[in-house]
């Protein structure tokens, strides 16, 4: 069997879970082939390594660019199609490679694009449709359609819909779709978060952060162009924590996005509004930026992990943290929410209350029992729930019943 995976990017967190399905695949010897094509230039050695052959093909998220402005939007569509030459070019190419690979199922790994589904249905091929973010009028994702014209048309361009959460599920759910709707979570290869190798690397990353013995790392980890992942959370949380525990690091991982010109500076100005928000804060001198490390590293350097965002699709990001034994501190909402239990791996707070927030923290830094609770009971969490091995077996059952007339009892 030949799959077709459709990514959003030729790195970020949908695809990494794309990439850790096709290494578990080849792991496990599924017999399953995966190929995979994405937009922009340059490909990654993630990318190149995990799949059997790749390609680039330019295209373009439908979704409305709501974080780019009214002035921004329209010019930056216009350039797009005309990119894209008004789609036909990677549909042409994408037509092309399902010749060539000989392609059995389309699997797009993103709601932000829809030339792998409609080509695939031009075609008469099953796809899959994993939709890996909060989409809809109130998601982090916004489309030009109503909430019910949008899961229609996945729908309708799709065997199954794949959501990775409930969180994300819901507007299937609401608009009459459940059968044709399967959750699955995403996952991650456990054990190598609690190899020796990483947990040394964690210790070097330590080091070089100059984290003293007995100190508490506190961390995020996003990008600092990532807009939905709500930095400005975490820093009004930073302030509180530094106020009453003396012996805390706070850091964030991830990149600081490039200046660009106008058209394309939105991200930037978003971190710049982070720096002066720092300022403000009194934290310039306070946050370590470290910038980007593998995410096994971070894991096993860090001792607590804040996710605050209250849009996430599922959060990634929590069950790394879990499977090195770290608490996580998330919201009450979003697919963190679902993650964490709270009061078992961490806590659940509304992060608009930087106070609780910051407190929560302290509690579990500052009982040790506590904290060996919640780390241990994350590592038992994510061996149970979020293998890869575990997702690689939900997703061969689905490939093959894709191929079969009817939806299966998977579906239901």
């Amino acid at each position: 069997m030949n799959i077709l995976h459709v990514l959003n990017a030729a790195d970020g967190g949908a695809t990494s879970s794309a990439i850790g399905l096709v290494k578990a695949s080849r792991r496990e010897e599924s017999g399953v082939n995966h190929f995979a094509v994405y937009p922009g230039i340059d490909s990654t050695q993630a990318i190149t390594s995990a799949f059997h052959d790749s390609a680039s093909i330019p295209m373009r998220w439908w979704a409305k660019n709501v974080r780019a402005g009214y002035l921004r939007r329209p010019i930056r569509w216009m350039l797009d199609v005309r990119r894209t030459r008004f789609d036909s070019l990677p549909r042409q190419e994408l037509l092309r490679c399902i010749d060539k690979w000989k392609i059995d199922i389309v699997h797009t790994n993103t709601a932000l694009n829809r030339d792998g589904a409609i080509v695939a249905k031009k075609l008469g091929i099953p796809h899959i449709w994993h939709i890996r973010e909060s989409i809809g009028k109130a998601g982090t994702q916004q489309f030009y359609e109503s909430n019910r014209s949008l899961a229609h048309y996945i729908a309708d361009h799709s065997k199954y819909i794949v959501p990775v959460s409930n969180y994300t599920a819901k507007i299937f759910y609401d608009n009459d779709l459940a059968k044709k709707t399967i959750v699955v979570n995403n996952a991650i290869d456990v054990e190598e978060y609690r190899s020796e190798y990483n947990r040394l690397s964690g210790i070097e990353l330590r080091k070089l952060l100059r984290i003293e013995p007995g100190e508490s790392l506190v961390a995020m980890v996003a990008p600092f162009g990532s807009m939905v992942k709500r930095h400005d959370l975490f820093l009004n949380m930073a302030a509180e924590l530094i106020k009453t525990k003396n012996n805390v690091k706070i850091a964030i991982f991830g990149a600081v996005p490039k200046a660009g010109t106008w058209l394309w500076r939105n991200s930037y100005d978003y971190y710049l509004g982070l720096v002066k928000q720092m300022s403000y804060l009194g934290l310039s001198d306070k946050i370590l930026m470290p910038g980007h490390y593998p995410s096994t590293s971070i894991m096993n350097a860090i001792n607590l992990l804040v996710h605050p965002c209250p849009q996430e699709g599922f959060g990634r990001i929590a069950i790394e943290a879990m499977a090195a034994g770290r608490p996580v501190v998330g919201p009450l909402e979003g697919g963190i929410s679902e993650i964490v239990k709270d009061g078992e791996t961490g806590y659940l707070v509304d992060m608009n209350n930087s106070n609780l927030a910051a407190e929560k923290i302290h509690s579990i830094l500052a009982d040790s029992s506590l904290y060996t609770k919640f780390s241990n009971a994350g590592l038992s969490k994510t061996n149970k729930l979020y293998s890869d091995k575990k997702l690689l077996q939900i997703m061969l059952e689905i490939y093959q019943n894709s191929t079969s007339s009817g939806l299966s009892a998977i579906a239901q």
